[in-house]
């Protein structure tokens, strides 16, 4: 959802993407941390957060093999 809104809403920071979702500041701060470390979202230089895939694959096993 987060990744989502910041794909759609390039340009807004933290504080401005908090208010907008309803979410609690701190908690999209350290989900935005979270997925910049991952390389999911980036700061651009004035810090503002840009989504930079247009896709994300995402492959993960759901069960153990037998």
């Amino acid at each position: 959802e987060l990744i989502r809104f910041v794909a759609d809403n390039e340009g807004f920071n933290i504080c401005q993407i908090a208010l907008e979702i309803g979410r609690d500041y701190k908690n999209v701060h350290t989900d935005v941390s979270e997925l910049i470390e991952l390389g999911l979202l980036e700061k651009d230089a004035d810090g503002f957060l840009i989504a930079p895939f247009d896709e994300i694959v995402i492959h993960t096993t759901i069960r153990d093999a037998a």
